[in-house]
C-alpha cells in the first residue's frame, strides 16, 4: 500500500501533463480487499497487495477503443480463518490475461472487462485444530497442493489524471479447487479440497495506482 501512495505523490509532483493520447504500456501497484470465499479463507475481511504490467492496443472509430494484455502477481494473507479456529493462511497467484476497453463520453474514463488465467498457491502459516464429531482434528502448517492454472474474470474502471498517471478499481473473480497435501481430507465430510472451504472461488477488489508510458 505504501508503494501505491508513493506513486500517487510522485504523479502529483510531475505536474499536469495534458491528457493526450493514451500511452500503450503501464505499471500498476494495487491494494487488495478480499471478498466472498477468499474473505472466509483468509479469515474475515483482510487485505493484500499486487502488481501488474500491461500493454494496450487502440482500435480507433469503435465503441471498443482498445484491447489490453497483462501479467502480474497478487498475494493475500489472512488472520484467524474463522472455520478453523485460529489458522492463518495465504493465497498468492501469478496471473496473465486480456481485457476489452470501452469508450465513454468522459475523457480519461475507461471501463474494461476481460478474462485471465491464475496459478494459485495456498499455504497454512501455522498449526491448529478442529473439534469434530469423532474427536479433535490437528492441522499442520504447510502448502496446499496445486491444481494448475484456473480461469478468472474481472471488470473495472480506469481514470487517467494526465498522460502518465491514473488510478483504477476492478472486481476479480476466479476458481480454485485444491486437493489436500499428503492425502489429508475434510474431517466432517470426507471431501477433498481446501480445509474449511470446498471448493473455494477467490474474489477480491483491487484499488490501483498506475503509470503509463511509451515502451521501446
Amino acid at each position: 500500500m505504501r508503494y501505491g501512495i508513493a506513486l500517487a505523490l510522485a504523479g502529483l509532483a510531475v505536474g499536469t501533463l495534458p491528457l493526450g493520447a493514451e500511452q500503450p504500456d503501464y505499471i500498476r501497484l494495487s491494494a487488495l480487499s478480499t471478498q466472498g470465499d477468499l474473505r472466509a479463507y483468509a479469515g474475515g475481511k483482510s487485505f493484500g497487495h499486487g502488481f501488474e504490467v500491461g500493454h494496450t492496443l487502440d482500435i480507433p472509430g469503435s465503441e471498443v477503443i482498445g484491447l489490453g494484455v497483462f501479467g502480474g502477481f497478487m498475494k493475500v494473507t489472512g488472520d484467524a480463518a474463522s472455520p478453523l479456529g485460529g489458522l492463518r493462511q495465504t493465497l498468492e497467484a501469478w496471473r496473465v490475461g486480456a481485457d476489452v476497453r470501452f469508450a465513454t463520453p468522459l475523457a480519461g474514463l475507461t471501463p474494461y472487462a476481460g478474462l485471465n488465467l491464475n496459478y494459485f498457491t495456498g499455504k497454512r502459516l501455522n498449526g491448529g485444530s478442529v473439534l469434530t464429531y469423532d474427536g479433535r482434528y490437528t492441522i499442520t502448517p504447510g502448502p496446499y497442493g496445486e491444481r494448475g492454472a484456473k480461469f478468472g474474470l474481472r471488470i473495472g474502471l480506469e481514470y487517467r489524471f494526465n498522460q502518465a498517471w491514473g488510478a483504477s478499481v476492478d472486481f476479480n473473480h476466479s476458481e480454485w479447487y485444491d486437493d489436500y497435501a499428503k492425502g489429508d481430507h475434510e474431517p466432517m465430510t470426507g471431501e477433498r479440497g481446501v480445509k474449511g472451504l470446498n471448493p473455494i472461488k477467490p474474489s477480491w477488489l483491487a484499488f490501483s495506482v498506475q503509470y503509463r508510458f511509451k515502451g521501446l
